[in-house]
């Protein structure tokens, strides 16, 4: 399961709007690392690919931002899980198991 997206389309539902919305790749990894910050070198590791990793690399470094403060009309108990859910490492991340 696709836990990660899965994750993103339960925030697109409950917030009525595309949670990245994205124009190319670079920009939607910077508005994904301006909402749940620039993830560490350890969280990273599971990344082959050279040029993804430059592509991180380059962007701005961003806290996380708080999911509940950011989307306060979302029932707390909702963010809690999509925080399990957008969690960058794979190994790190709520499995569907």
């Amino acid at each position: 399961i696709d836990v990660w997206s899965v994750g993103c389309i339960y925030m697109e539902l409950m917030n009525r709007k595309p949670l990245f919305p994205g124009k190319d790749h670079v920009h939607q990894m910077r508005l994904l690392t301006e909402l749940l910050g620039t993830p560490t070198k350890a969280d990273l590791g599971f990344i082959k690919n050279k040029d993804a990793m430059t592509c991180l690399s380059q962007l701005p470094r961003h806290p996380r931002k708080a999911l509940l403060k950011t989307f306060p009309h979302v029932n707390q108990s909702a963010i809690d899980l999509v925080e399990k859910m957008l969690t960058f490492d794979p190994d790190k991340r709520i499995t569907g198991i």
